[in-house]
C-alpha cells in the first residue's frame, strides 16, 4: 500500500480532480463548464436563492460568482431579479433556456457517476455514500475547534445541501429537492 497515494484526502482530491476532468470532457459542445454546471444545478434546487447564498454553496468568492453568473445571464440561462424586500439584493432564477441545460447537465452526471461507480455493487455505492455522508457530518461538526466564525448550526445545515446537489447525487436524491421556503419540489426536467 503506497501511504501517500492511499491517504484519504490525497484519494479524494484524486476522485474530485478525475470527476471534474471526465465531466469537463463529456460537457465539451454544451457551451459550459463545470463552474457553471454546478451553478445552474444549484439555482435550479434553489429557485430565487440569493447571489450571497449561492456563492457560499458553490465556496467561491462574490467577484468570481457575478463573472459566473454574467456569463450565463449573457447566454440566457439565468435571470438576475430584484429581490422584493430588498432591493439592494439580486435572487438567481433559471430561465427555459437553463431549464433546457440542465437536462444536459443532469445527463452528463448520470454517465460520469456511472462510470465513476463502474465495477462497483449495489452494496459498495452504498456504503460508499453511508461512509462520504459520515465524513462530512464529523468534519462539518468538528470544523468550529478550528474556525469559531460560523454556528455549528449553520456549517451542518451547510455540509448537509453539499453532496445532495454534487454531480454524484443519486436518482432518488434528485427525486425530491427542496426549495427555498422548504416545500419539497420535483425536479425539473
Amino acid at each position: 500500500m503506497d501511504l501517500q497515494r492511499d491517504n484519504l484526502g490525497f484519494m479524494l482530491s484524486d476522485v474530485w480532480r478525475l470527476i471534474k476532468r471526465v465531466f469537463d470532457d463529456a460537457l465539451k459542445g454544451s457551451g459550459l463548464t463545470l463552474a457553471q454546471a454546478r451553478a445552474l444545478l444549484y439555482i435550479s434546487t434553489h429557485q430565487g436563492i440569493r447571489q450571497v447564498e449561492l456563492a457560499e454553496l458553490l465556496e467561491v468568492g462574490q467577484m468570481t460568482l457575478a463573472r459566473l453568473l454574467d456569463e450565463l445571464a449573457s447566454a440566457g440561462l439565468v435571470e438576475r431579479r430584484t429581490d422584493p424586500n430588498d432591493g439592494r439584493v439580486n435572487q438567481m432564477f433559471l430561465s427555459a433556456e437553463g431549464l433546457r441545460q440542465i437536462r444536459t447537465v443532469e445527463k452528463v452526471a448520470d454517465v460520469v457517476r456511472i462510470r465513476a461507480m463502474q465495477g462497483l455493487n449495489e452494496e459498495q455505492i452504498n456504503g460508499a455514500y453511508k461512509a462520504l455522508r459520515s465524513m462530512r457530518d464529523n468534519l462539518a461538526s468538528t470544523a468550529s475547534l478550528f474556525d469559531n466564525t460560523e454556528s455549528s448550526a449553520k456549517r451542518k445545515k451547510r455540509a448537509a445541501r453539499i453532496l445532495p446537489g454534487t454531480i454524484l447525487a443519486t436518482s432518488k436524491e434528485k427525486s425530491l429537492r427542496m426549495g427555498r421556503d422548504g416545500a419539497t419540489r420535483t425536479p425539473c426536467r
